[in-house]
């Protein structure tokens, strides 16, 4: 027991404890796939309503004047358009005509327009300012169109997985472990059961949440501390309702327990952000 204990212990501390530098760790991001695009090239950026911070530069007509001849015609239409409407477009343009989708990993503006230009046809099609509000945004675009009609994605499919996958990997975990602990009792499973589904759907209820605003890294940070509030409210339950056992015992199996699933849980989170 000592030495399963010191494991978890030290797991748990190289987790949460490693030292943070700046500009380190996860960004904002806006990904855009598109359907119906054209098989010749397209380019796609960003118009922010406001002026661009960080490694992002706003774009100059000397700038654009020193662009390779296949992308000018895209940043001169972009540069007009912003020019116009009081937009901003900075020196981040791409092509998307390889697997129609656009990514923006670091620095995405706030607050923007989507904007598509064909390098065929030389139409530009911009769409209606949009605010960002997840770390990592998803949108998809039909091009079939003549207006960009943007639609977000939360992927709720990938959540919804992974929040099932957790908690039925957490309910398989505790019921092994109840069973190599002795606790085999239909009222003691039962209890861990549903001790378990409702302790899942709080605690993943508000890493979504947190998940949605603030990104993976809340995963590394915030997550252990979720858990261990998951640990002291399964403990009081079971020391409550296992009388028959010894405390230490129900201590230690709550401990074991819900250390795996932790690690568990954070395994699967990683997993389900990579999709």
């Amino acid at each position: 027991m000592k030495k399963i204990f010191l494991l978890f212990t030290v797991l748990l501390l190289v987790l949460t404890c490693r030292p943070v530098r700046a500009d380190v760790g996860p960004k904002p991001s806006v990904t855009v796939t598109f359907k119906n695009a054209p098989d010749h090239p397209y380019y796609v950026t960003l118009l922010g309503t406001e002026e661009f911070f960080g490694p992002w530069s706003s774009v100059t007509s000397e700038f654009i004047d020193g662009q390779p001849s296949d992308v000018r015609p895209a940043y001169v239409a972009f540069f007009e358009y912003a020019q116009t409407t009081g937009l901003y477009v900075c020196d981040f343009v791409q092509e998307c005509s390889d697997d129609n989708e656009f990514h923006w990993g670091y620095y995405p503006p706030s607050s923007f327009c989507i904007a598509v230009y064909d390098g065929i046809e030389g139409t530009l099609r911009v769409s209606d300012v949009i605010e960002r509000e997840a770390f990592d945004s998803y949108y998809e675009i039909d091009l079939s169109g003549s207006e960009l009609t943007v639609v977000e994605d939360y992927h709720l499919t990938r959540h919804v997985a992974a929040f099932l996958i957790r908690m039925v990997a957490t309910v398989l975990v505790e019921l092994f472990l109840a069973w190599l602990f002795g606790y085999r009792t239909k009222q003691e499973i039962r209890l861990i059961v549903f001790a378990n589904i409702l302790t899942q759907i709080l605690l993943n209820g508000i890493m979504l949440l947190l998940d949605y605003y603030s990104g993976l890294l809340v995963w590394l940070f915030v997550y252990p501390a979720m858990e261990l509030a998951v640990f002291i409210i399964e403990l009081a339950v079971y020391l409550i309702n296992f009388r028959r056992h010894r405390k230490l015992k129900t201590f230690f199996y709550t401990l074991i327990a819900n250390g795996l699933t932790f690690l568990l849980g954070l395994y699967i989170a990683v997993v389900a952000s990579a999709f």
